[in-house]
């Protein structure tokens, strides 16, 4: 897991995180950035990767605060190494709870300081005992043939994991007339044009694959054998919204006949799915949230050419979408990897029911957002540094959407489904929160409750999503979701006190589809008197 902590952003230029020092209050350490890798840790994971910035003025990787509550308030067991590079001092680091250094040997300076006892026995025992143990668990010692990073490692079985998993997280936001699933009998000729290749990010998440499946072989594959023609106008994008492309030409890069040519396609047509995607990689941030390349242009003319125009975006994260209104549908796959085209196709014709939620808000304009000054981001410059100030606290996200009262453009949890669903019968206990879903349409698909909770007497934002229940439904049938509530769900961290304590006052449950289709909500501090 990595990478550990406040690595939120890369800074500006090439690696501004190695000169980032964001500034975290401790409630939202502890509310926001440390869960993740509570969450981690009791799953079992067994190392974790302190990262190159510094936290609070001191570098990640020997941060004792925040190495210890890693290590002891998160009950991490296993091990912590740096990033390539991120220790900056290794008896420092090691006597603050990293246990392996990565990308540098230790100095001569370093054996000297250890040996003449500047590092504890008992630390240097403590980081063999943490590298080693989960790597008996995993059973590393028990292997004889490792391999080599060049084997083709491809079977069957892999394939079909990529292809579930780019299928299962595909997101539907919009379908209008409720354009898909396509019929076969009703289309004759499909157009796919844009970028059909960008599926993947850059640095460590750069995944080459022996095949990637485009969306035009995936139809192609798909349709074959019937009275289908899938006509194809394919755009290669170079991998822009990262910082190592020339911006210049990336905005450049669709040209009038590529944008020509996928017109007449559309023209042609009976439906168009265009392609747009853009990319990203460590070291560098995305300029802005736009496509590149001159990609808006691109579906705005397709989609006055053809009102049968369904978008797909491939993307690492939130992107805007001037043209959304103009369209028929929307698809946001993120970065679906080798199966790309196998699972749009596979959502296209209905073979499989999207149930792809959104993990982060999708902004209607670029100054819809928490980073409001450039103290917050990319930071201020000083001794060498950039002092990053985290003074939206607790409103990030789609805490932020509540909190100021705006609506983005697709909420955090959204995402449709070909079939409907309804909420009925909530109830509360101390110990959970329930309701009933019924899948009130003709398909089978697959529903994502939400529960939010919302601390009226505390200064919190509005409502903190605190479980979710994904679940499948034939057409007609019902099921009973059961939310468990912990001790630890009702807590908030006291920065007077430091230590966790239970919200005072009123508590409110909300259930629903996505943090703004609440369906069902209630009085949760009644149950909690019972």
């Amino acid at each position: 897991m990595k990478h550990f902590v406040g690595n939120n952003h890369e800074g500006p230029g090439h690696n501004g995180r190695l000169r980032s020092s964001p500034e975290i209050g401790e409630q939202a350490l502890r509310e926001l950035y440390y869960p993740p890798f509570a969450a981690a840790a009791a799953a079992g994971v067994g190392a974790a990767m302190c990262s190159y910035n510094l936290v609070n003025g001191t570098y990640a990787c020997e941060n004792a605060a925040a190495l210890s509550v890693l290590k002891e308030d998160l009950n991490f067991s296993g091990w912590v190494m740096s990033d390539w590079g991120a220790d900056h001092g290794s008896v420092g680091s090691l006597n603050a709870g990293m246990d392996q250094t990565m990308g540098a040997a230790f100095s001569a300076q370093d054996r000297k300081r250890i040996l003449a006892g500047d590092v504890p026995q008992s630390r240097i025992d403590d980081a063999v005992m943490r590298v080693l143990t989960p790597l008996f668990t995993v059973g590393v010692f028990d292997r004889t043939d490792y391999g080599n990073s060049t084997v083709d490692a491809t079977s069957a079985e892999h394939d079909a994991l990529a292809a579930d998993f780019a299928k299962a997280t595909t997101v539907l936001l919009k379908n209008d007339a409720a354009i898909l699933p396509l019929k076969e009998q009703g289309v004759s000729h499909i157009a796919v044009v844009g970028d059909e290749a960008n599926v993947k990010g850059g640095g460590s998440g750069s995944v080459w694959a022996k095949h990637i499946v485009t969306p035009t072989e995936g139809l192609r594959s798909r349709l074959a054998g019937k009275a289908v023609q899938v006509l194809n106008h394919s755009i290669h994008y170079d991998a822009c919204g990262m910082g190592q492309c020339d911006q210049d030409r990336c905005t450049t890069r669709v040209t009038a006949s590529d944008i020509a040519a996928s017109v007449a396609l559309a023209q042609s047509s009976d439906v168009v799915i265009v392609n747009v995607a853009v990319t990203s990689t460590e070291g560098y941030d995305r300029y802005n949230l736009s496509l590149s390349g001159s990609q808006d242009e691109l579906v705005s003319q397709v989609a006055d050419a053809n009102p049968n125009t369904i978008v797909v975006v491939r993307c690492p994260g939130a992107i805007l979408m001037p043209w959304a209104s103009k369209v028929k549908a929307i698809i946001v796959q993120f970065l679906p990897g080798q199966a790309s085209g196998e699972a749009l196709a596979s959502v296209l014709f209905g073979d499989v029911n999207p149930s792809g939620r959104l993990p982060l808000s999708f902004p209607a304009s670029e100054s819809q957002s928490w980073l409001q000054s450039e103290a917050q981001y990319p930071g201020e410059s000083k001794d060498g540094k950039y002092v990053v100030s985290y003074t939206e606290g607790l409103n990030i996200g789609y805490r932020w959407f509540d909190a100021e009262g705006r609506g983005p453009l697709f909420e955090f949890g959204a995402g449709l489904s070909y079939t409907t669903f309804s909420y009925s019968n909530a109830s509360a206990s101390a110990a959970e929160i329930a309701c009933d879903v019924s899948n009130t349409g003709s398909f089978a698909g697959h529903e994502v409750a939400q529960l939010y909770l919302a601390f009226q007497d505390e200064p919190q934002p509005p409502k903190l999503l605190r479980g979710f229940v994904r679940l499948h439904l034939q057409p007609g049938e019902t099921q009973h979701v059961r939310f468990p509530v912990s001790a630890k769900d009702l807590q908030v961290w006291d920065t007077v006190a430091s230590h966790w304590r239970k919200a005072h006052g009123k508590i409110v449950f909300h259930i629903g589809a996505s943090s703004r289709d609440i369906r069902l909500k209630g009085d949760f501090a009644e149950a909690l008197l019972v």
